[in-house]
């Protein structure tokens, strides 16, 4: 038949006057009434470029880390939060490989931050990154710069023994040559010495030197007020307490050791280690305080604060550390152990790690951090992060926010970690940076003396095999419709409202063979027959194979189809939801359901879209949902889409360009926004909490209004209670 469909209750002849729950629906023929909107009292208009949309579209392109010279595929997906979180939701997926990057385009809510990035290799380890969206409608990941893979017999014979480091706090050999030398005029120290034991009544002397041989077991005062004073020590040194004032410093040679109970630098000192420290409690306290291992260090207890420097050119061991405002470098292959990290309040704070090339940074055994840290792959090859236990608190024992920023080229291997909230970040992992399980580190990083065993690939060893993803299920849209299009309506956003689920299947080479559209329809909260459907925008009718139905009683007979499942003589793919929106809720007259009192369950149905020629991609930007209001008559249809979104070939032109001509609509091109820029139907990227009935959209949603005013800058949560 040459209608679309038809309503068995209403007579085919003639205009037909349906009454609506929300305002009077004139004649198609003679247009609506040129109605104020009762969306906002005030003589509100719109940013004329807003489109109302709480989504937008983002090109990927990700290239990953291919060890296998392009043989096996690697599994990328994409989520809205920490893919460790249920709550997070899959915005796509696909594989690529060494000469196949992974391109797609996805659905991102426009409130969104991050894109979580996860990627698992040919032997099953996943590494999760984050990727800044913001203000973006591209992403590009390039390919992080490795420390390289070694091949598998040495991986598994270190495997053995160290495969995550030893984290052992034995003292090893110096590795370099110190890049200091004693001065020739130094003052020998030695218990008996007069420097020593009358150091206030002495000549000003600034070089001393405890020699080989000797041990040192008197303190010897740095914090006189003098300045430039150095000591050399390639003996021994064996003291309760040294404070190093500004501009003095402490260089243990090569042979030499520092044994100390208690080491302050509270003023720009310096400590250089060359041989072996070992040091019960070092604080250091201001800027310029530089304490430099070389050697082999162990502090049972580090507080460092307000600007100090840590550098660890060798294995340099914390056993519980205290930081705030400091600054830790590890130099290229170096280790940098801490036990506890944090131990108590405030934590650690505004405080950096920069780690050079196969640095490592081990927390052995819990690390918690307050607000402002960061982790920085600094090199060219990746640097590790190997952290046994992160927690993330504030001083009154909340999460803490932005507690730690993860970047550069590193990856850290933890798998005890909070995971990120769902509308917020504990931490970031800024791309190229990667988060890897706690024993499935990837970083190859040799051992050597200053490294404790370095670190191993745990994947080395293991027979890959591809990864796939054939079937891809995304999070759920919600589409919340006026039923009044052209005349206005009260706005509460409930006259239809049907929640939508893109399942889709692909290939090898991430198109997309065929969909699955799961629809669950909650509400009519319209006094007319509606029917809802789909157009597949950009996909064109007779690219699809066949389309099937899982509930085909409520899509009903009255849709004209073609032989492949869609809508007749439309140029896009059409695919019905239901021809009569109460009677697929089993409901005869036309009552609201769900919009007052207690819920109706939902109906569900399932399309199955097959396509001749495979998409390059399919997200929900391809689906225009759609409801009509009014039985196909020699004019055309009425169809209610999303603003920005275009008809079908079967609506109503005439009535469109009469309602443009009144003053009504934005125009022929944008029918679906009002003169002022109000909608008719939104979409929002969660399973919607509408508003009751008669309720406006704007009371129910205290941020609405602002977010619309804005042009959709501010509160893009806004439909989030």
């Amino acid at each position: 038949m040459n209608n679309f469909f038809r309503f068995v209750m209403f007579p085919l002849a003639g205009l037909i006057f349906l009454v609506s729950s929300c305002a009077k629906m004139d004649d198609l023929y003679k247009g609506t009434e040129n109605q104020e909107s009762t969306l906002f009292e005030e003589d509100v208009v719109l940013p004329e470029a807003f489109n109302w949309e709480s989504s937008k579209a983002v090109d990927v392109r990700i290239a990953v880390d291919d060890n296998y010279d392009g043989r096996y595929f690697y599994r990328v997906e994409l989520y809205d939060g920490d893919p460790k979180s249920a709550s997070s939701n899959l915005l796509g997926a696909g594989v690529a490989k060494s000469g196949q990057d992974y391109v797609d385009k996805i659905m991102v809510p426009t409130a969104l931050t991050y894109v979580y990035v996860k990627q698992t290799s040919p032997v099953g380890i996943a590494a999760i990154s984050m990727i800044d969206v913001t203000n973006t409608k591209a992403v590009v990941v390039n390919k992080a710069t490795s420390a390289g893979r070694a091949n598998k017999m040495f991986a598994t014979t270190l495997a053995s023994s160290t495969a995550s480091g030893s984290g052992s706090t034995m003292m090893l050999a110096a590795t370099s040559t110190p890049s200091v030398t004693v001065p020739a005029d130094a003052i020998e120290l030695h218990d008996n010495s007069l420097y020593v034991t009358n150091f206030w009544n002495q000549p000003e002397v600034k070089t001393f030197v405890i020699k080989a041989g000797t041990t040192l077991t008197h303190p010897f005062y740095l914090n006189s007020g003098r300045s430039g004073i150095k000591v050399y020590v390639e003996g021994t040194w064996e003291s309760d307490a040294i404070v190093i004032g500004s501009g003095n410093g402490i260089y243990v040679m090569s042979e030499g050791s520092l044994k100390a109970n208690q080491i302050d630098i509270p003023s720009g000192g310096h400590l250089s280690n060359y041989g072996t420290a070992i040091i019960e409690e070092l604080t250091t306290q201001s800027p310029g305080t530089i304490v430099r291992n070389e050697g082999s260090m162990t502090v049972q207890v580090g507080k460092i604060t307000n600007a100090s420097a840590v550098e660890a050119l060798c294995h340099t061991r914390f056993e519980k550390l205290m930081a705030n405002g400091a600054n830790f470098r590890v130099f290229d292959g170096a280790l940098l152990s801490l036990g506890n990290v944090g131990y108590e309040s405030p934590y650690i704070e505004n405080t950096t790690f920069n780690l050079e090339s196969s640095a490592i940074l081990d927390i052995t055994e819990k690390g918690i951090f307050g607000y402002g840290n960061k982790i920085i792959g600094a090199g060219t090859a990746k640097s590790l992060a190997r952290l046994k236990k992160v927690d993330l608190r504030t001083a009154q024992g909340g999460i803490q926010w932005h507690a730690i920023t993860y970047s550069g080229n590193l990856e850290v291997a933890c798998s005890d970690h909070i995971s990120n909230g769902q509308s917020g970040e504990y931490y970031i992992l800024a791309s190229p940076a990667a988060m890897v399980a706690y024993d499935q580190s990837t970083v190859e990083i040799a051992a050597t003396e200053c490294n404790a065993g370095g670190n191993n690939d745990a994947g080395a060893g293991t027979d890959p095999d591809d990864q796939t993803t054939p079937e891809v299920s995304l999070g759920t849209y919600s589409y919340a419709f006026e039923d009044n299009w052209p005349s206005f309506g009260d706005y509460d956003m409930n006259d239809f409202v049907v929640d939508m689920d893109i399942t889709k299947f692909q290939n090898t080479e991430n198109k997309v063979t065929k969909v699955q559209l799961k629809s669950k329809l909650r509400s009519v909260g319209a006094a007319k027959r509606l029917a809802a459907a789909i157009q597949l925008d950009g996909v064109a009718s007779n690219n699809v194979k066949g389309v099937t139905y899982s509930n085909s009683s409520i899509v009903g007979t009255n849709f004209n189809l073609s032989s492949n499942g869609t809508e007749s003589g439309q140029t896009y793919a059409v695919v019905p939801i239901t021809s009569d929106a109460h009677q697929a809720f089993g409901q005869s007259d036309v009552k609201f359901i769900s919009t007052k009192n207690g819920e109706v369950s939902p109906v569900e149905l399932t399309i199955t879209v097959e396509f001749n020629t495979p998409l390059a991609n399919f997200t929900y930007e391809n689906l225009n949902v759609f409801i009509i209001n009014f039985m196909q008559n020699k004019g055309g249809r009425n169809e209610v889409h999303l603003a920005g979104y275009k008809a079908t070939d079967k609506i109503n032109s005439s009535l469109v360009q009469a309602e443009v001509n009144s003053g009504l609509l934005f125009s022929t091109t944008q029918p679906f926004k009002s003169k002022k820029g109000y909608p008719w139907a939104i979409a929002v990227p969660v399973s919607f909490d509408y508003p009751l009935e008669a309720k406006n959209i704007k009371d129910v949603f205290p941020n609405f209004k602002n977010w619309a005013i804005s042009g959709g800058e501010e509160h893009q949560d806004w439909y989030i209670k």
